[in-house]
């Protein structure tokens, strides 16, 4: 099967990740077209800005078309391709959901997402696929150092991400560094939450659980803290049936969860492990790329191989 992804911005990393596990992992095989380029996070990309026949060429060569959230718009409209598979990763499908599942059965296209929380909804949660990364790690740093990575390209995820929180509650922390790692390429990134002891993802009220940064963490096995509104814990302790991430949400409880795993080696290990054993289990390259794989070869057997047009792929 050959499976033609479509993505921008951000979403780039995580489709080329999938993309290589399918390519590497599956007798399958997957292309990856963005619209825009690597910008600051310098993700490897397969094919930059193709030409409208380009674009037609790949549309041909694919049995599956996977579109991830709002990339659609880059594509030319009315032009024939194959079966769609939908992918969808945050606030774009989070806000619009209900429209956004009307047209996917009017279209008859089938919906994954990346971040657990979406399965509420419906989609097929397939995850990030995420390599092991124990062997990044060079903790030779003196005292206890946390990182947190706040931004994306435009600085816009400050806010959501908790950052002035996390700044506050580790504010005159005795033995305690804080590493704020913004605007900074993803090997850089990688590299700098290596050689730290803990990562703070999202926290406070508008935070939703955890991302890739979470799960980059528990691949090098570093504990996690976040937090998300009881629903979405709730929801995902029932599917994963233990929390992968520490809870904390105010300044003062941020606070005293560095100060545990500072001076508790039994807690951090505890966690560490945790967080190291949730990636090994649902987010390995092999198990991501089998279930995207199954969802693509679900669909093509319900839909046939016909071709569709790509009006009214979005609301």
């Amino acid at each position: 099967m050959n499976i033609l992804m479509v993505c921008m911005r951000d979403c780039t990393g995580y489709g080329y990740a999938l993309m290589d596990a399918i390519n590497q992992r599956t007798e399958h095989n997957a292309r990856l077209v963005s619209y825009r380029g690597p910008g600051i996070y310098g993700y490897p990309l397969d094919i930059v800005k193709p030409s409208v026949d380009v674009c037609h060429q790949l549309l041909q060569w694919a049995h599956v078309l996977n579109i991830h959230s709002a990339a659609v718009r880059f594509l030319p409209a009315g032009v024939p391709c194959p079966p769609v598979v939908m992918t969808y990763h945050g606030t774009w499908y989070r806000n619009n959901w209900q429209a956004l599942n009307a047209v996917a059965k009017v279209n008859s296209y089938a919906q994954t997402c990346a971040t657990l929380d979406l399965a509420r909804y419906g989609p097929t949660w397939v995850g990030r696929a995420m390599a092991d990364l124990t062997g990044m790690c060079e903790r030779g740093k003196q005292g206890f150092w946390v990182s947190h990575a706040p931004t994306d390209l435009r600085g816009r995820k400050r806010g959501s991400k908790g950052t002035a929180l996390v700044i506050a509650a580790l504010a005159d922390l005795p033995g305690v560094h804080l590493d704020v790692i913004k605007r900074t390429p993803h090997a850089g990134c990688l590299q700098r939450k290596a050689r730290t002891h803990l990562l703070i993802d999202q926290v406070g009220e508008r935070a939703l659980g955890y991302g890739t940064n979470a799960l980059e963490a528990w691949a090098m096995q570093l504990p996690v803290i976040s937090y998300a509104p009881s629903p979405i814990v709730t929801y995902m302790q029932d599917v994963l049936q233990a929390l992968p991430f520490y809870l904390a949400c105010t300044v003062s409880e941020i606070r005293k969860a560095v100060s545990h795993f500072r001076d508790d080696s039994t807690l951090y290990q505890t966690w560490a492990q945790r967080g190291h054993e949730y990636v090994k289990r649902h987010h390995d390259p092999v198990t991501v790329a089998q279930r995207f794989v199954q969802v693509c070869e679900k669909h093509v057997a319900c839909t046939g191989r016909g071709r569709v047009t790509l009006e009214n792929l979005c609301v």
